[in-house]
């Protein structure tokens, strides 16, 4: 193993990633068994060839088995700012930590992601929500970020609008459909936001909107905003428990 990393080490010192970066992937089925310490340094190397998911997949493992792992550095490693310059350009409609936070659910800031359903890119769109929110993206542009982002924006700015600003619930529609949100409201009329979210009688939905909000409180701890607050989720959301003040 110890031959392998050096030889990353190498190769990413010429700047020849994705040769080093297919070598990492070919190493990670061997990390079983190694020691901790080892397994972080790989997630290291990882993070230089700017691998995202198997990074993610390394780190919070360790974090499990010895907690004395985590620190600023290893956390911002799980909740990297990549693509922040191009969320950023959006933050007049949607607070670009969410978005993030959101990205870093969905796709794992994988520009080419695509589900078994057909969602795509980095907000993982379907093909027919984007063409409903902007006629000229089309499926084969979804794997471009900057259109991704637009759209993905667009889509998730029109749920908080329609939701009256709770991102728990814009979030929630995002992952299984706006209707299926109206309905469960219906069903649960109730105002504590963390009691509906316990409500919501699909896991993977509140999974969703739980990892989403775990991801806003670490982007908000680990990156202070230099001019506070930008467009912030609505007081009475859940998601304004994770504010930090100007």
């Amino acid at each position: 193993l110890n031959e392998t990393v050096r030889a990353v080490e190498t190769l990413q010192s010429l700047k020849a990633h994705s040769a080093a970066l297919e070598m990492l992937l070919d190493l990670i089925d061997q990390l079983p068994g190694a020691e901790l310490p080892f397994n972080l340094y790989v997630a290291v190397l990882l993070r230089r060839s700017e691998n995202v998911m198997e990074k993610f997949q390394l780190i919070s493992p360790i974090f499990r088995q010895d907690p004395a792992y985590i620190s600023k550095y290893t956390l911002e490693m799980l909740y990297p700012l990549k693509g922040f310059e191009l969320v950023q350009t959006h933050d007049g409609l949607v607070d670009p930590y969410l978005v993030l936070s959101l990205i870093r659910q969905e796709s794992a800031f994988n520009e080419r992601a695509r589900s078994p359903a057909g969602a795509m890119g980095l907000m993982q769109l379907m093909p027919g929500t984007a063409r409903r929110i902007e006629r000229k993206a089309v499926k084969r542009l979804l794997f471009d970020p900057t259109i991704n982002v637009r759209v993905g924006v667009k889509f998730f700015s029109h749920l908080l609008n329609r939701f009256g600003g709770k991102s728990e619930l814009a979030l929630a529609a995002y992952n299984a459909g706006p209707d299926r949100v109206d309905e469960w409201l219906k069903r649960y009329p109730v105002k504590d936001p963390v009691l509906f979210l316990d409500l919501i009688p699909f896991r993977e939905t509140r999974d969703y909107v739980a990892s989403i909000a775990r991801n806003f409180y670490f982007y908000q701890r680990l990156y202070p905003r230099p001019n506070g607050p930008l467009r912030v989720p609505k007081s009475e959301s859940l998601f304004s428990v994770f504010l930090l003040p100007s």
